[in-house]
C-alpha cells in the first residue's frame, strides 16, 4: 500500500516484481509517469489510475495484466504515452480513449481485445506510434487515422479488421513503417503512398486488394521491406521496381501478378529474400538476377516461366534457405554452376522440363538437407 502521495515518478521496470498494482496508488495523485514494463505484474489494471489526473506517461507493457483496461483512463487528458503490449487484457477497448487529445504512443499489440478499436484514436491530431497487431479486433479501421499526419509508425497486423485500403487511409509524409496484414481490407493501392517518401517497410500482406502495383510506390526509394503477398493484385511487375535499391525483403507471391520478371530487378544488389511464387509470371528468368548477390532466399515457382536456368544463378552463393524453381516449364539442363552454392539447405526444381544427367557437381552442395528434381 502506498502513501506517497508527493510521488511523481514510479519506476519499477525490468525487475523480478510480481503481484498487482495495489489500488492505493489513486492516492499518489502527483503521479506523472508509471512504468512497471517488463516485470511480471499482474491481475486487473485498477480504477485508481483513472484518477491521476497529472499522469502523462503509463507503461505496463511486458507483463501478466489481464481484464479489461478501466474506462476512467479516457479521463487523463493529459496522457501523452500508453504501453500496454504484451500482457493479457481483453475485452474491448474504451472508447474514451479516443478523448485523450494529447496522444503521441498507444500500444495495444499481443493482447486478448476484441471488439472495434476507438474510431477517434488520433483526434487530436498528435498520434505518431500505433500498435494494436496481434489481437481479435474487428470492424472498421479508425476514421481518424486517414488525416492523422504525424504518423510514424503503424502496426495492426493479424486482426479482423474491415476497411477500404484507398478510403481509410490518407497522406502520411512521415510515415516509416506500417504493417496492416492478415486483416479483411479490400480496395486497393492509391497513388497517395508514394507520399510517404520516408516509408521503409510497406507490409499489407494476407488482405484482398486489387488492381496493380502502382508505380508511386516502387518510388519510394528508402523502402527496405515490400510485403503484399496473399492479395488479388494483377497486372506486371512494374520496371521502376530497380528503384528500390535499399530493398533487402520483396514478396509479391501468391497475387495474379503476369509478364515478365522485369530485368530491372537485377539492380537490387541488397536483396536477400525474393519470393514471387504463385503467380502467372511468364518468359525467362533474367540473366540480370544474378546481380542480386545478397540473396539468400528466393521462390519463382508455381509460375508459367520457361527457357533454360541462368548460369547466373549459380554465382548467388549467398543462397542459404531456399532455392525453389519448381512448377515452371523451365527446360535445359541442371547447372553445373549449383554445385558453388554450399551453404544452401533446400533445393526444389520439380515439375519442370529439365533434361540432361544430374552434374557430378552436385555433391559439393555440402549444406543441402533437401533436394527435389522429380517431374
Amino acid at each position: 500500500n502506498t502513501g506517497l502521495v508527493s510521488l511523481k515518478s514510479l519506476l519499477l521496470q525490468d525487475t523480478y516484481l510480481r503481484g498487482h498494482i495495489p489500488i492505493e496508488i489513486g492516492n499518489s495523485k502527483n503521479l506523472v509517469l508509471i512504468a512497471l514494463d517488463r516485470s511480471f505484474f499482474s491481475g486487473p489494471i485498477p480504477l485508481s489510475l483513472g484518477i491521476l489526473s497529472e499522469l502523462t506517461i503509463l507503461r505496463l507493457n511486458d507483463n501478466q495484466f489481464s481484464r479489461q483496461i478501466p474506462p476512467n483512463i479516457g479521463t487523463l487528458s493529459k496522457l501523452i504515452d500508453i504501453r500496454l503490449f504484451i500482457n493479457q487484457l481483453s475485452g474491448s477497448v474504451p472508447r474514451e480513449i479516443g478523448n485523450l487529445s494529447s496522444l503521441v504512443t498507444l500500444h495495444l499489440a499481443e493482447n486478448n481485445f476484441t471488439g472495434h478499436l476507438p474510431q477517434q484514436v488520433c483526434q487530436g491530431g498528435k498520434l505518431v506510434n500505433f500498435s494494436a497487431s496481434y489481437n481479435n479486433f474487428s470492424g472498421p479501421i479508425p476514421t481518424s487515422l486517414r488525416n492523422c499526419t504525424t504518423l510514424f509508425r503503424v502496426r495492426l497486423e493479424y486482426n479482423q479488421l474491415t476497411g477500404i485500403l484507398d478510403q481509410d487511409f490518407g497522406v502520411y509524409p512521415s510515415l516509416n513503417y506500417i504493417d496492416l496484414s492478415y486483416n479483411r481490407l479490400q480496395g486497393m493501392f492509391s497513388p497517395q503512398w508514394g507520399e510517404s517518401r520516408h516509408l521503409t517497410q510497406l507490409r499489407i500482406a494476407g488482405n484482398m486488394i486489387v488492381g496493380k502495383v502502382p508505380e508511386e510506390i516502387v518510388q519510394l526509394n528508402q523502402l527496405v521491406v515490400l510485403d503484399i503477398s496473399s492479395n488479388k493484385l494483377s497486372g506486371e511487375i512494374p520496371v521502376q521496381i530497380g528503384n528500390l535499391i535499399k530493398l533487402s525483403y520483396l514478396s509479391l507471391n501468391a497475387n495474379k501478378l503476369f509478364g515478365q520478371i522485369p530485368s530491372q530487378i537485377g539492380a537490387l544488389s541488397n536483396l536477400g529474400y525474393l519470393d514471387l511464387s504463385l503467380n502467372m509470371l511468364s518468359g525467362p528468368i533474367p540473366n540480370q538476377i544474378g546481380n542480386c548477390i545478397k540473396l539468400q532466399f528466393m521462390s519463382l515457382s508455381k509460375n508459367g516461366l520457361n527457357g533454360s536456368i541462368p548460369d547466373q544463378i549459380g554465382y548467388l552463393v549467398a543462397l542459404q534457405t531456399l532455392l525453389d524453381l519448381s512448377y515452371n516449364s523451365l527446360t535445359g539442363e541442371i547447372l553445373s554452376e549449383f554445385g558453388k552454392l554450399v551453404n544452401l539447405e533446400n533445393m526444389n526444381l520439380t515439375h519442370n522440363n529439365l533434361s540432361g544427367s544430374i552434374p557430378n557437381s552436385l555433391v559439393d552442395m555440402v549444406s543441402l538437407s533437401f533436394i527435389d528434381l522429380s517431374y
